[in-house]
């Protein structure tokens, strides 16, 4: 097989860095080492070592490895040996899982090679959007209360119960967990709104305005479920991101949740594409 793989400190690593810096430039900041994979000379995938937080699918400090395809087309010739090399080399660093995110459902060739090497199905999600043209306007039943920096925590807290029983509360939990400078960086990049109608706190909302996934969370809690309030949660945040001068909305949303997926698609969304997460955990856990 024609694959290399060269590493952050090589100077050969500079003459792909235009093409790479998009998938590198969050990691080099969180100091993470990586190497690049290389197919007949062409940049294929990336491997990164570090430790949570960084997928926040394990407690603070787990050592990790993640593996970001860029080219699925080029890689096709060396896919089996790439999966195989990245289990190795998270073997040969310890780790306790390799993660491999985002794989487009339809890379067949990709998720056989990768699961005949004993990597199994993390997550199956749907990538939605929907214009924000033409949204109809949220009634004034729910107060949205912006949640401040000091009150990060208090917020995680109320994130965890509303979203508990879904993949969102299980990053939740982590998240909660991680030192206060990565969760301050963290808030500035969102919209954290708590959400009431009238004295009694009944769900939250998260947006990440400038990321392609921009509506990141709603969140009702158990006791409050079932009563449409989801729906008004989502009116708003559809407002609030029109207002911010957004053109489009983006979400994930996990296929077997059936009742957010039709809820979605009852207000416009679409379905973009179906992906896979899949992990391979070093003590065969799930």
């Amino acid at each position: 097989m024609n694959l290399r793989i060269i590493s952050h400190k090589d100077s050969e690593i500079e003459q792909f860095r235009e093409k790479i810096l998009k998938y590198v430039q969050t990691y080099e900041s969180m100091g993470l080492k990586y190497w690049l994979f290389l197919c007949a000379s062409n940049p294929v995938a990336i491997v990164y070592y570090g430790k949570e937080p960084v997928n926040l699918i394990a407690p603070i400090g787990t050592p990790l490895c993640m593996m970001q395809i860029l080219d699925y087309e080029k890689s096709q010739n060396c896919i089996e040996e790439i999966a195989k090399k990245a289990l190795s080399m998270g073997k040969k660093h310890s780790v306790k899982y390799v993660f491999v995110p985002s794989i487009p459902e339809k890379q067949t060739k990709v998720v056989k090679s990768f699961k005949e090497q004993g990597f199994k199905e993390k997550a199956c999600w749907y990538r939605m959007d929907r214009s924000l043209e033409d949204i109809p306007n949220p009634p004034e039943i729910l107060r949205f209360e912006n949640v401040e920096k000091d009150k990060i925590r208090e917020f995680l807290e109320s994130a965890n119960h509303c979203t508990s029983g879904s993949y969102e509360g299980e990053t939740m939990v982590y998240l909660a967990g991680i030192p206060d400078m990565l969760l301050n960086l963290w808030y500035n990049m969102q919209e954290l709104y708590n959400v009431y109608k009238d004295n009694n706190m009944i769900g939250i909302l998260n947006l990440t305005p400038n990321s392609q996934s921009n509506l990141n969370n709603i969140g009702v809690a158990p006791k409050f479920r079932s009563k449409g309030f989801g729906k008004l949660i989502l009116l708003y945040a559809l407002e609030r991101l029109k207002k911010l001068g957004k053109e489009k909305v983006g979400l994930r949303v996990h296929v077997k949740n059936t009742r957010a997926t039709e809820l979605y698609k009852s207000f416009g969304f679409n379905i973009i594409e179906q992906h896979v997460d899949l992990i391979y955990w070093e003590d065969g856990s799930l």
